[in-house]
């Protein structure tokens, strides 16, 4: 059998057998946390270079250092990863400091069939809202979340949480309990050989 490139994939089979002796998939990880200060709705940070096509963006949660200002516009955020060094953080309003943990995955050419990123907005008035994707092989795909931007009203709880679904092939559903307000999520969908 003749060993091809580093792929793992149909187009590079050879290069899988290559890879069984590896210990992992992953070329590398990065993790840390991303600031948002008073009076700004967004904030980057630069990482070392990746792979665009290879690389997943984890939201690890948020720190809101708000004191008695608990408006979900001020304590909510998203990340998206802007370009191969960029991480973007954003958030509705301007007030106090948020700090978004996150984690960068970038994984070994051809370890994944497919990446997808995304955001899926619900208005004040629906409980779900739906993004529509490239066709996946839903037993083969997971997302990785990248967190909840909330635009300002008076509803909290329930209305600032949402969940995500695969619905099926080409849709990808948010969800929640209630709908006083605006919520905008981020996500990557990975489809895996």
């Amino acid at each position: 059998m003749r060993r091809q490139r580093n792929l793992l994939g149909p187009q590079g089979m050879g290069g899988m057998v290559g890879l069984w002796g590896a210990s992992s998939l992953i070329k590398s990880i990065q993790r840390g946390s991303i600031s948002i200060g008073p009076g700004v709705d967004n904030s980057t940070t630069t990482i070392s270079s990746v792979d665009m096509a290879n690389t997943t963006l984890a939201w690890l949660g948020s720190i809101y250092n708000g004191g008695a200002d608990v408006s979900q516009q001020n304590y909510l955020g998203r990340i998206t990863l802007t370009n191969a060094t960029t991480i973007t953080a954003q958030r509705q309003a301007l007030s106090n400091t948020i700090t978004i943990g996150y984690e960068v995955v970038e994984y070994l050419p051809g370890a994944m069939k497919s990446i997808q990123r995304g955001t899926a907005t619900m208005t004040n008035t629906f409980t779900s809202g739906t993004a529509t994707v490239t066709g996946v092989n839903t037993a083969k795909s997971f997302f990785v979340f990248g967190g909840v931007q909330a635009q300002p009203n008076t509803g909290y709880g329930i209305d600032t949480t949402a969940r995500v679904t695969l619905t099926n092939g080409t849709t990808v559903t948010f969800d929640r309990a209630g709908t006083a307000n605006f919520l905008t999520t981020s996500f990557h969908l990975i489809e895996m050989f």
